[in-house]
């Protein structure tokens, strides 16, 4: 498995390439993340529903470890203090995969992480297209797509895999009850996006109605 070390290169690779081939910071940095999501989510769907593979295993670990500890690395770095947020999302899912690694409490991890990484896809789709000034008819209907999608899984799915949880998912976990509680956080700010993002596409939707 010392292999599967190659991951903490890749993505600093992966994001020098696109550079070099003129692709934007921001979209670069986009298509880093989309990247990280699409096969997240591939990989802990594979492992919940068909294998129990332990390469797929540390595939899944590898991966979203050393692209939470890249992203962590090129916002202080790039000095982007606007994204502190997600400094602090990824300090606790770095956490939340070492338990996993060390097997405490995987199947619930691997939940977390399917459904999490799951509710994002369109977050990125919908940034692409903003970015590369698309129609503005083809942005909203992706925007409604995008709402619907993430409140799908990450309000409804996720809310219920947290009940159905919820007694081991806070007294199991090491350190106590913290790092439950942490993750609850996370939870919760997905519903301050959602409500942004439901908000925007309110305003915007008048345009169309008038």
């Amino acid at each position: 498995m010392l292999l599967l070390n190659i991951f903490y290169l890749l993505w600093p690779i992966f994001c020098l390439t696109n550079y070099i081939n003129d692709i934007p910071l921001k979209i670069n940095l986009n298509y880093l993340s989309f990247t990280h999501s699409i096969t997240c989510t591939t990989l802990s769907y594979t492992l919940l529903n068909y294998t129990n593979s332990l390469f797929i295993d540390k595939l899944l670990y590898y991966n979203s470890t050393s692209y939470f500890i890249w992203d962590i690395l090129q916002i202080i770095i790039r000095k982007r203090w606007n994204d502190i947020a997600y400094i602090y999302h990824h300090l606790i899912l770095l956490l939340t995969l070492y338990q996993y690694n060390n097997n405490i409490n995987k199947e619930i991890i691997l939940s977390l992480l399917y459904v999490g990484e799951l509710s994002n896809i369109f977050n990125y789709i919908v940034y692409d297209l903003i970015k590369k000034d698309y129609n503005d008819n083809i942005i909203y209907i992706f925007r409604i797509i995008q709402l619907v999608w993430f409140i799908y899984y990450r309000v409804y799915i996720l809310t219920n895999i947290i009940l159905e949880y919820y007694n081991n998912y806070v007294y199991i976990w090491f350190l106590n009850e913290c790092l439950g509680y942490l993750l609850l956080t996370i939870y919760f700010m997905g519903y301050i996006w959602g409500y942004g993002q439901m908000k925007s596409l309110y305003n915007d939707s008048k345009k169309y109605l008038l």
